[in-house]
């Protein structure tokens, strides 16, 4: 009895030293992607040509560009001569503790090396997204777009800020947020709306910025507190078009950067009118680029609280329903909902069946929960079936329409001769 109480306080003792050397709880803001989606698709999370922030720095592939930052610097302290490069590494350093909590993962940089990197990191962005400092036509910059909406490769969106006080002035975030978004325009599968409403201090990093203004609108929003009664299944789309759903492609401008409005479209904004059976759908451009930056904004979604809205992950649940085969993909084609840059369908439905494998999911306050409930309520009506499957057997072709069309002339005809005969006998 006596040994068993000394274990007791000898596993206390341990306890309460391991709680001792905690360090203080600190909110991080930039997390590494986690295992179990990188195991899905590894290459949607790396790099293909600059590092930035600490989690890829020093990496050999990257090394390249780091000559390039430099030399942005150099650009940077020739065009602003009456700032030079102590005044940057002062005002970072000032923040470089902040600027290291916000890391979820260990650090393996120096003080000084962690405030240069940052320093060269942030000047490089700057200049970088900075008017008519990037050229479209130059290689060098192809994938960069890509590079900076990773989730492992980002910087405190506050270090921006305290550069571009520096640099522009200050108080200028609200160019910075515009610039930054008008740069990362082209890897969006769909067109930019920029959010006034956000303010820079509650900018995480930049893919939480494309987070925030790559968003369904507030009146699109579900209200719902539950998912779909019918759980987060919906029929595919060819099952729909067995069912009598007619699709229809709803406009929207795209690959401009545009201000939020109560009339403005994002790819989010998909409506079922039950009525007339009709599914309203913005065209979605799915590229090479477009599964890394899906598959980031989800990773992203994944460190979010339960109570907050992952409507990224929505819109790929929504996509993975409606989307089991290839003839899937070549109904929503054939309808433009879906642009297709990888060429063959079966690409496509493989990359949209993939997008949701391991990625966990609230059922509560779900985006497209009450476009679910209709979409089913439709399906389950015989009915429409049954229209359909008539349609598709009796009228596939236009000769069918014009047969069709011939039988109900020659029977009017012939009742008219009928009634005419009948009223000659009187």
């Amino acid at each position: 009895m006596e040994m068993v109480d000394i274990d007791k306080l000898d596993a206390l003792s341990r306890l309460r030293r391991r709680v001792a050397q905690l360090s203080p709880r600190t909110s991080h803001s930039i997390h590494k992607v986690q295992r179990r989606l990188r195991d899905v698709n590894n290459k949607s999370y790396e790099p293909e040509m600059i590092a930035i922030g600490p989690y890829h720095h020093g990496k050999n592939e990257l090394k390249k560009m780091e000559e390039l930052k430099v030399r942005y610097m150099q650009s940077l302290l020739d065009r602003k001569s009456d700032v030079d490069a102590e005044r940057y590494l002062s005002a970072i350093a000032e923040v470089g503790k902040k600027a290291q909590d916000c890391y979820a993962e260990p650090v393996s940089l120096s003080a000084a090396e962690f405030i240069e990197m940052l320093v060269l990191d942030g000047c490089f962005i700057i200049e970088l997204i900075g008017a008519g400092r990037k050229n479209q036509n130059d290689r060098t910059f192809h994938g960069l777009e890509r590079d900076l909406v990773l989730l492992e490769n980002q910087i405190p969106f506050f270090v921006l800020c305290e550069l571009f006080d520096l640099i522009e002035g200050p108080e200028k975030h609200t160019l910075l947020m515009r610039r930054v978004l008008a740069f990362c325009r082209n890897v969006f599968p769909g067109n930019v709306m920029y959010n006034p409403g956000k303010r820079s201090d509650e900018v995480k990093h930049i893919l939480d910025l494309i987070h925030s203004n790559w968003y369904p609108f507030p009146h699109n929003t579900s209200t719902a507190t539950q998912a779909s009664r019918f759980g987060l299944i919906i029929p595919s789309a060819a099952q729909l078009k067995d069912a009598n759903v007619k699709f229809k492609k709803k406009e929207y401008d795209r690959g401009r950067l545009r201000f939020h409005t109560s009339r403005g479209t994002t790819v989010f904004d998909i409506e079922f009118k039950e009525d007339k059976g009709v599914m309203l759908m913005p065209t979605l451009r799915i590229s090479d680029g477009t599964e890394s930056v899906l598959r980031n904004l989800i990773a992203f979604e994944q460190y979010l609280p339960s109570h907050e809205p992952a409507r990224i992950t929505d819109y790929a649940l929504l996509l993975d329903g409606l989307i089991s085969s290839s003839k899937d993909v070549q109904i929503l084609s054939q309808y433009e909902l879906i642009e297709n840059h990888l060429g063959s369908e079966e690409a496509v439905a493989d990359f949209v069946n993939r997008l949701t494998k391991n990625v966990f999911y609230h059922k509560n306050n779900f985006l497209y929960a009450d476009t679910f409930d209709r979409i089913n309520t439709h399906h389950k009506k015989g009915w429409n079936r049954a229209m359909a499957v008539y349609h598709r057997d009796y009228f596939s072709s236009a000769w069918a329409y014009i047969s069709f069309g011939g039988a109900i002339v020659l029977l009017l005809f012939t009742a008219a001769q009928v009634v005419f005969a009948v009223l000659q006998q009187f």
